[in-house]
């Protein structure tokens, strides 16, 4: 997609630069921004990590010394809440990077809690709404849109015990004015404050990461995924298909034929995922790598047709091989291997 091109705007009152060795809590909420630099857990590491010189820190006000010392240490651009009173310092900040497009992150705790309550972890001094619509709109105004997230708001937080109405107005203030805002699950919040229960939602269960082979383990029940590969303008290209999981070697496989617009996208952008839902909606697993697509099959029974022979389901295999090898060339098929470098997913404890 962007590669070195992309920098991502964290608008946060916390910096979620923590590890689980500076961490007082553990609670992975003060770890994200973290691990999006590449030292974070194991497992919760991105494929591709971010360049701590592509990250701008903007109206972060609460950070643990750890923190600070890393945010000077790495060359980590800090905006402060001050500063974001005019757009030409966050400009700055990002055009610094030489990034072309940016991801924008808001946890609404960046906002100032006497005018947006309604969050985990309240911080004095933050900003109003319009310096955060501000700031949006003169980012969007000069860098492609790669993407944003607004994480972070509970009903439960100050808003829902008083001054309610005027949180849903600001709220409703933000998605009306904010380009693209949306309500991403996820997010950060202060990890001095976090125990790691819940989102103040107590009384709703909090998703459950599975283990590596509770993922390995979904992947081989399921037979229909979501394949998600780069259109030429960055954006996702998804398509509902048949895959073949094999955990020895971790990859999943793909029939399909040469033709198709997604063997282009892995030909210039080898970078896929597959989404596979579990048996309930409660969980998922995702597997993210890089994708190859095999030569076509043009003689019956060639090393193409044979991998494609040996994807079939065991009690499903063709009567007649020779016709299948035969409509397998007619077809011009190709298999895409997707070599799986991240496996991931949650599962919801849902009774009833």
């Amino acid at each position: 997609m962007f590669g070195d091109r992309l920098a991502l705007v964290w608008l946060d009152a916390h910096a979620d630069l923590n590890t689980p060795e500076s961490s007082p809590s553990g609670a992975f909420h003060g770890m994200v921004l973290r691990a999006l630099i590449g030292d974070g857990p194991e497992g919760l590491r991105p494929v591709r990590s971010l360049s701590a010189d592509r990250v701008v820190l903007a109206g972060a006000r609460s950070l643990d010394p750890g923190e600070r010392d890393l945010v000077e240490h790495r060359g980590i651009r800090h905006v402060g809440v001050e500063q974001l009173a005019e757009p030409g310092p966050l400009l700055a900040a990002v055009r610094a990077t030489g990034a072309e497009a940016v991801y924008v992150h808001i946890d609404l705790d960046v906002l100032d809690p006497r005018v947006f309550p309604a969050v985990g972890t309240p911080e004095p001094g933050g900003l109003d709404v319009d310096g955060l619509l501000g700031a949006v709109r003169a980012l969007t105004g000069e860098f492609t849109l790669a993407g944003i997230a607004l994480t972070e708001y509970e009903r439960g937080g100050g808003g829902h015990r008083s001054g309610g109405g005027r949180t849903a107005a600001h709220r409703r203030r933000a998605v009306r004015h904010g380009p693209g805002l949306s309500g991403e699950v996820g997010g950060s919040r202060n990890d001095r404050s976090r125990t790691g229960v819940g989102h103040g939602m107590t009384d709703r269960p909090t998703p459950r990461l599975l283990s590596d082979e509770a993922l390995s383990d979904l992947l081989a029940a399921q037979q229909f995924g979501t394949l998600a590969t780069v259109k030429r303008s960055g954006h996702p290209h998804l398509t509902t298909m048949v895959y073949n999981w094999d955990p020895d070697s971790r990859t999943v496989r793909f029939s399909t034929t040469a033709d198709r617009v997604k063997v282009k996208h892995l030909r210039r952008s080898p970078g896929a995922a597959l989404h596979v839902q579990g048996g309930d909606v409660w969980s998922f697993a995702v597997a993210e790598g890089d994708a190859e697509v095999s030569d076509v099959t043009t003689v019956p029974g060639d090393s193409v047709g044979r991998e494609l022979l040996a994807m079939i389901p065991a009690g499903a295999e063709p009567e007649d091989e020779d016709a299948f090898f035969q409509q397998l060339v007619d077809e011009r098929r190709v298999v895409i291997r997707l070599k799986v470098e991240r496996l991931y997913g949650t599962a919801l404890d849902i009774e009833g």
